[in-house]
């Protein structure tokens, strides 16, 4: 079993059938789903998500092969597939015999005990603190501000999008699909791994520090006349072309830029960002809901 840490499949596809599950979740009731799960499809997705993670892909066949077990099952699998002694491990056995093991493992888990308190806390605070930015922000910035910087391709098939707060992944984000929804296993805010429940988001705080300086205001108010080169910046800054570039990634940082890749780079403003970020301030002040009152 200690063998299954460097499956990164092995745990992704577990990953993606507890979140499309749905609530109430307890492993007892995710072993009972495991449990009648047709064993051959809970190998094929595991085979799936771990192709999704590398570049050498497995071959359609060989991953039927493989996900059916018997003679041959490993054959044709790529090096990357065969050097992870975990998803080996579970290969080796019959389908039936891999569902048990995998069972069997959530099954010590659950008798390790429960998570300390502290960790069960700290995975709570940013859940919620999620859920709050939720009711402000469109899913494109939510994603963007749990997962530090990732954004979120429009997909006309996109089911939905799931966030898992983690202290294990840090500093990573572990993305995977199921049954079309995109999962994001994203690292804490730096600010809910302290005990202090009253500290206010990293991402405001930045917020407000890019605004505090009248270069990049200037800035914002050239890009509120519409897009603009980092040439067109240093021109109206009157500044060397290093310190302007300092200045726009501030205000990237802050999600009040973005930036468009072509021939050159192009800056505009995000013209959601300024309402977007007196909500968040309302909510964590609790204007809001005293005016609601």
């Amino acid at each position: 079993i200690g063998g299954l840490r460097d499956c990164c499949g092995v745990w992704l596809s577990l990953v993606g059938d507890a979140a499309v599950l749905g609530p109430p979740f307890t492993l007892d009731r995710f072993v009972g789903h495991l449990a009648e799960t047709d064993p051959v499809a809970l190998r094929r997705r595991m085979l799936s998500v771990a192709n999704m993670q590398d570049r050498d892909p497995i071959d359609e066949k060989v991953l039927e092969r493989a996900a059916a077990g018997g003679p041959g099952a490993l054959d044709g699998l790529p090096r990357w597939c065969t050097e992870s002694s975990g998803l080996v491990a579970l290969l080796e056995l019959e389908p039936a015999e891999a569902r048990t093991l995998l069972i069997e493992m959530l099954t010590r888990f659950r008798e390790a005990g429960p998570f300390p308190p502290e960790t069960v806390a700290v995975l709570e605070r940013d859940a919620e603190h999620k859920r709050a930015l939720a009711r402000h922000m469109d899913l494109e910035r939510l994603v963007e501000v749990a997962t530090n910087g990732i954004t979120v391709a429009p997909q006309q098939d996109l089911a939905g999008v799931i966030l898992i707060p983690s202290v294990v992944v840090r500093p990573w984000v572990i993305i995977t699909e199921r049954d079309g929804h995109r999962i994001f296993c994203y690292s804490v805010a730096d600010e809910h791994l302290s005990a202090d429940p009253e500290a206010p988001p990293s991402w405001m705080v930045q917020f407000y520090k890019a605004l505090g300086d009248e270069r990049r205001l200037r800035v914002l108010g050239r890009l509120a006349e519409g897009p603009a080169s980092l040439s067109d910046l240093v021109g109206v800054l009157g500044l060397a072309k290093s310190t302007v570039h300092h200045h726009v990634r501030q205000l990237r940082s802050a999600g009040l830029v973005r930036v468009t890749v072509g021939d050159e780079k192009e800056y505009s403003l995000r013209v959601d960002a300024v309402p977007e970020a007196a909500r968040l301030l309302e909510g964590f002040l609790g204007l809001g809901m005293r005016s609601e009152e």
